[in-house]
């Protein structure tokens, strides 16, 4: 009697696109360790060391880091070995990448998994679709957002960094001047600065913007809200509309007064070729060359991070691995069982269709169900 057959195992996949492997350089380095108190005594302590220290939280505890030696010391010195803290490690290689992405000129959308949008004009795949529309488009725009995250431990058990890329729709115009144009908004979700945002000079302007509720109604210059949990109404003048694609979609219609059908074909293509493989594998490249073109990143002191290209590139020489990437149709949302209700997005179709769960007709005062 024969066995089973075992079948034949697969390879490991070749990560190429999004990984950016690290190699530390340094084996120890030395750092003060504190109780940890609060989370105002984090934000207390990284103001008073910006520039000298870099400040994490580590259990109940709190590591402070020196950049620079013969500095201040905090608490109590401690050793530390790269091999036996990677994950403190990688929260450094984090801090120092964060550093590094603000002086190239970028504003921050977020700091715990940092992601910042990349708005220089050449950037602008709206922009460069819009043909004889781009004036008509002008505060409308879609660009390029990165996020970037650690994993002590990735492909090939090898740390390193995740490079997320997606498309990042704008709209720049008030709720005020939509109005103006006869963009339709009501039941749409706004946005508006409430203040609970605390200043920051490397925060992206857009992160002031929060979400306030859905316009109910539109009266005298004010926007009246429900789903609102703090505002009840704003100023048109003092909020924006929520870029949801398909509300965005209808913005471009308006504003282009009718004549965006191939606006929006040819923004579909830019926007595959950003995010496609190969279009990924270049993008997220080109920002670790970036990251890499001013030599190791000193991230305590005595210990530095190179940062290397996407695994399958491990030169600026090397030839390009194969990738390749196959665009799918977008998923229609059906509505009834026979499948005849349909729509390219979800809210729209409930608004239209209802979440009804059987469908009748009226006939003289007698139901028909079906």
């Amino acid at each position: 009697m024969t066995g089973i057959p075992t079948p034949p195992r697969r390879a490991a996949p070749n990560l190429v696109a999004n990984f950016l492997p690290v190699e530390f350089r340094g084996h120890t380095f030395q750092a003060g360790v504190l109780p940890f108190d609060s989370p105002e005594q984090l934000v207390s302590l990284r103001k008073e060391l910006r520039g000298t220290h870099v400040v994490r939280r580590d259990g109940d505890r709190v590591v402070c880091v020196p950049l620079i030696p013969d500095t201040q010391e905090m608490g109590k010195r401690e050793e530390f070995a790269i091999g036996e803290h990677r994950p403190l490690m990688m929260r450094l290689v984090l801090e120092a990448v964060i550093g590094e992405v603000i002086a190239m000129g970028y504003k921050l959308c977020a700091f715990t998994r940092p992601s910042f949008v990349s708005r220089y004009r050449q950037q602008d795949l709206l922009a460069q679709c819009a043909g004889d529309q781009r004036e008509a488009l002008a505060a409308l725009h879609v660009y390029p957002e990165y996020k970037l995250d650690t994993r002590a431990s990735g492909p090939s058990s090898r740390p390193g960094i995740i490079v997320g890329l997606k498309t990042r729709y704008e709209i720049d115009l008030r709720v005020a001047d939509l109005l103006h144009h006869g963009v339709a908004v009501e039941g749409r979700y706004v946005l508006s600065k409430t203040g609970d945002v605390p200043f920051n000079p490397d925060l992206d302007e857009h992160v002031y913007r929060r979400l306030v509720g859905a316009i109910e109604s539109v009266r005298d210059g004010r926007l009246y809200l429900r789903d609102a949990p703090f505002l009840t109404e704003v100023e048109a003048n003092r909020a924006w509309l929520e870029s949801r694609r398909e509300t965005f979609q209808e913005a471009v219609a308006v504003l282009t007064g009718g004549r965006h059908a191939r606006v929006l074909e040819m923004l579909e293509e830019a926007k595959f070729s950003l995010v496609g493989a190969e279009g990924r594998l270049e993008r997220v490249t080109a920002l670790a060359r970036r990251l890499a073109e001013g030599g190791p990143l000193k991230i305590a002191n005595g210990i530095e991070v190179e940062i290397g290209l996407p695994i399958g590139r491990a030169s600026t020489h090397a030839k390009a691995p194969k990738v390749s990437s196959t665009k799918f149709d977008e998923p229609i949302f059906v509505f009834d069982p026979g499948g005849d209700k349909t729509n390219r997005f979800a809210e729209k179709g409930l608004a239209e269709f209802g979440p009804f769960d059987s469908h009748f007709l009226r006939l003289d005062d007698r139901k028909l169900w079906s």
